[in-house]
């Protein structure tokens, strides 16, 4: 018998993963139908994924840290860049 909560827990780290991924394709306007249903679908399989880590394994709160941490000053830098003052120096 499976456990009632197990099907909401997976589509809920499912369902996560694609915000993150509608979040990406409109920050940084991404118009190409495959560039945004390879991210739709990527981010699904690595929301099943963590999903499955996080059930089975005790790493993943400190993997995920790790991911955070590598990522994260990119990922602001990237933000910081996109939405910097433009000067004219002409």
């Amino acid at each position: 018998m499976i456990n009632t909560l197990v099907i909401p827990t997976m589509l809920l780290f499912v369902l996560n993963a694609i915000i993150g991924a509608i979040a990406y394709i409109f920050f940084w306007s991404i118009k190409d139908r495959n560039v945004i249903i390879r991210q739709l679908v990527l981010a699904g399989i690595a929301g099943y994924i963590y999903w499955y880590m996080y059930n089975t394994y005790t790493i993943p709160n400190s993997l995920i840290s790790v991911v955070i941490g590598w990522f994260a000053p990119d990922f602001i830098e990237a933000v910081m860049e996109k939405y910097k003052p433009k000067h004219d120096d002409t």
